[in-house]
């Protein structure tokens, strides 16, 4: 019982020191199998030794999500001066939709830098 208290002492104060070098909260130990998707696709690409389902994965999902911001993008462009609130809801998708691409370009532009918090 006593080292199961120790135990757990020392993961809470391992994830909060790296929480902190990374500029972000602590929010507590998290339950076993609570990870994302994409670290359990992560994690299995490297147990098999093979990237490319998780390749295939991830272009995919990109793709998705790039065809539903740009169509919504551009269904609202053709109305979007029609009104006011036309206006700001174009405004609205098209700042979703840039800020996805600035976002998914960062990663990718930054992959072969050193992460700042690790």
């Amino acid at each position: 019982m006593r080292y199961s208290i120790v135990e757990k002492y020392f993961f809470e104060t391992l994830v909060r020191l790296h929480r902190e070098t990374e500029g972000a909260p602590y929010t507590g130990l998290k339950e076993a199998g609570t990870a994302k998707a994409i670290v359990k696709l992560s994690d299995d690409a490297l147990s098999k030794g093979q990237v490319d389902p998780l390749i295939s994965n991830l272009n995919h999902h990109i793709a998705e999500v790039v065809r539903e911001k740009f169509a919504k993008v551009s269904e609202i462009d053709q109305v979007k001066d029609q009104s006011v609130q036309a206006g700001r809801e174009y405004v609205a998708a098209y700042v979703d939709y840039t800020h996805t691409l600035e976002a998914i370009h960062d990663v990718l532009d930054h992959s072969n830098h050193p992460h700042s918090g690790h």
